[in-house]
Order: structure tokens, then sequence, then C-alpha cells
């Protein structure tokens, strides 16, 4: 809270009108997740009627424009808030077991991912990987699919998607395979080495400042030179 005040002291009438901006997202997020979970709203979802309406994330931050994404809001659909919320089972692989308060991090943990890299799985996806882990103690990741659609407000509108969030399990075996494909996008390696999410062999793997390396779904001669991010 002391360095909190601190930054708002310091900062200009600007700043602080945006930072407040921010706050306000955030707390619009975390109502849309609890209407979801309203009784009489996820009747609706269960009788078909809202199985593929979006609720509103936040505008692609900063940071993940800089690995390529275009300036979008950011979407996720009713049914992915429920799966991500539902309780861990062994004969669905889509239901993620996250806690509310874990959900309700996204869009403010999007601004200052540890990692983002592409998808190992699907050429077109986005991985970003969060500064916090789950409940289980694995780290959490949430895929994106760039420039894709989401209806929302009842119009079909742009979106840059997320398709999915859960925590990961093994996860240093899974950022190794990163690694090893040249998925790595970027990556702050002070607060991945905080956390714990890189093992001593990868450590010298990763660049050590904070570093744009390239970026998403362009050719090697359209990818940005890498650059250093300045902190503030």
């Amino acid at each position: 809270i002391g360095r909190t005040e601190s930054m708002i002291n310091q900062a200009s009438t600007e700043q602080i009108l945006a930072y407040g901006k921010k706050c306000e997202a955030y707390l619009d997020f975390g109502n849309s997740v609890d209407r979801v979970l309203h009784p009489l709203e996820k009747e609706k979802y269960y009788q078909g009627k809202r199985r593929h309406e979006a609720i509103l994330v936040c505008n692609t931050p900063e940071m993940i424009q800089n690995v390529g994404l275009r300036e979008l809001p950011m979407h996720i659909t009713q049914k992915h808030v429920l799966d991500c919320l539902h309780e861990k089972t062994v004969d669905n692989v889509h239901y993620h077991g996250l806690s509310t308060q874990e959900l309700k991090r996204l869009p403010e943990a999007l601004e200052s991912p540890v990692i983002l890299a592409e998808s190992l799985t699907k050429d077109d996806s986005l991985v970003a990987v969060l500064d916090y882990r789950e409940q289980d103690g694995n780290p959490v990741i949430v895929a994106v699919r760039p420039n894709g659609n989401a209806m929302y407000e009842l119009r079909k509108v742009d979106s840059n998607f997320i398709t999915s969030m859960y925590g990961k399990d093994n996860f240093s075996e899974f950022c190794q395979r990163i690694l090893d494909q040249g998925k790595l996008l970027y990556a702050n390696k002070e607060n991945g080495e905080k956390l714990g999410y890189y093992l001593e062999n990868q450590k010298s793997q990763i660049p050590e400042y904070d570093k744009i390396l390239k970026k998403m779904a362009l050719s090697e001669s359209e990818q940005i030179k890498p650059k250093h991010i300045r902190r503030f």
C-alpha cells in the first residue's frame, strides 16, 4: 500500500486519471464474472441461450501489442468463464479449477506477463504466462487467438480472443519446449526467477533484461529488432 501511495503522490493528474480508469475496468470485469456466476444467468447458460456470448476482459495491453497483436478489446466467453472455475475432473480437460479471485486478476495480470510465446500447439495463438500461481501451485497461463471475433452485446466484434486460462502443470518442461522451439517472444527474467518459474539451466537461455525478441506471426524480415523495455 505504501508503495502505491508513493507512486500516486509522484504521478501527474493525467497519470492518476489513467490509473483510475484501469481500476474501473478491473472492477467491471469482476462484476461481469459475478453476473455470469449468478444462478439465474447460469440457468440461461445451461439452457443454451448464452453459451457463446462473451464478456469484456480489457483492451489489449501495450506489452502484448509490442509482440505484434493489434490494439483490440480482449474477450472471453461465458462458457470459458464457467469452465475455468469448474472443479477439475478426470473426464473433462476443459475444467480448470481456478478460484474466482484468480480469474478476476486476469486483466491486471495481462499488463505485465512474465512470458509471452507462440503456442506450441496452434500456429495462430499466443500464450501469456501470468505472474501468479493458482491454488494447486501451477503458474497460470492464458491462450489468446489474435484477430479473432467475439459475440459481445449482441454484436460480432473484432477481438484478441481469450480461449482458455488455467494452471499449467509440468511447467518447467513446457518452458523448455518454448525455448527449444524458438517460440519465446518476450520474457521478464527477474520476475520469473522470483516466482521460481525457471530451472537453473533455463536461466542462461533467457535474456538478462526485459526484452521483446520478435513479433508474432511475422516473417523473419518483418520482425522488429530486439529492444529493452523501459522501466518506470
